[in-house]
């Protein structure tokens, strides 16, 4: 779990020993949907690839159907660690990550099943260090969320490829940029070269690492396909009403951001809609919670 095998091939895309993509799954007690997640990685057109199930100290038989995907499959590697949050669970697999791009998938979601052959395909193609792409809302059943997947279209379409804060600047406007790592391939030196990872210990850490990871980029695309199937379920983190937690989560996303950006230069119109984002960031914790 340590970057020292990094280090010997600082250059992850000359090194033949690594995979395409390196799927990272934080695993905290979802027994009832880590089958269908994992499976729906392991069944990828792309085969090059490496699945890291992180699990977060679960209790239920999680641990188990990970170890056992481990012995079955040559590309599962499991780590086991006490809980610590989905944070923590995500950068332990970002340590240990060795694709040259990197996709995060939660363990109560799915994707389909050219998804990474897809999003490999444009990066590789427009020389992308992020790519965009949808997502489709399902119950817990799996089954189409009619009143959630509405909320998941882009209005806008973003055919050029532009830097990351240009991307920003675009999409704002439309409301069509989206916090949620999981509608992202992201290449893996920009991980490295940023020293980005994921902020521990609160929830809504998407809100951080996806709005950095964007204004960090150089080369940003987007193709308008729903490759990753997003369940809405009650008892997830992210829909949990706990008030004060989310608040605090929020307030501190926020400002994180700003201190961020206080440190940066940018294009007026890009200043221009950061800023915008910080109001409705906090309009949204107050109208919320």
């Amino acid at each position: 779990m340590s970057n020292s095998e990094d280090k010997g091939c600082p250059e992850a895309d000359g090194c033949l020993s690594s995979p395409a993509v390196s799927v990272i799954i934080p695993v905290y007690n979802v027994e009832s949907y880590l089958t269908q997640c994992v499976d729906s990685v392991l069944r990828q057109t792309l085969a090059d690839l490496e699945l890291i199930l992180v699990d977060d100290g679960s209790t239920d038989s999680s641990p188990q159907l990970c170890d056992m995907y481990a012995q079955k499959d040559e590309r599962v590697r499991v780590i086991h660690r006490p809980n610590g949050g989905s944070s923590a669970a995500r950068n332990a697999g970002i340590q240990d990550a060795k694709g040259r791009y990197v996709y995060f998938l939660d363990s109560d979601d799915y994707i389909v099943d050219h998804a990474l052959e897809r999003a490999v395909s444009y990066a590789e193609r427009d020389r992308l260090d992020l790519f965009q792409f949808d997502c489709r809302a399902v119950d817990e059943q799996g089954e189409i969320a009619p009143a959630h997947d509405s909320m998941f279209r882009r209005n806008g379409a973003y055919p050029d490829v532009l830097d990351g804060p240009s991307m920003f600047a675009a999409m704002r406007p439309r409301n069509d940029f989206w916090p949620t790592v999981m509608r992202l391939l992201i290449k893996r030196s920009l991980l490295q070269e940023s020293g980005l990872l994921f902020y521990v210990g609160i929830p809504h850490q998407d809100l951080l690492f996806t709005f950095i990871l964007m204004l960090e980029s150089t080369r940003c695309g987007y193709a308008p396909e729903p490759l990753f199937y997003y369940r809405v379920r009650q008892g997830s983190v992210t829909r949990t009403p706990t008030k004060e937690k989310n608040v605090s989560a929020h307030l501190c996303c926020l400002k994180e951001m700003v201190d961020y950006c206080s440190r940066r230069t940018f294009d007026p119109e890009v200043s221009r809609q950061i800023q915008a984002y910080f109001a409705w960031a906090f309009w949204r914790t107050h109208t919320l919670y």
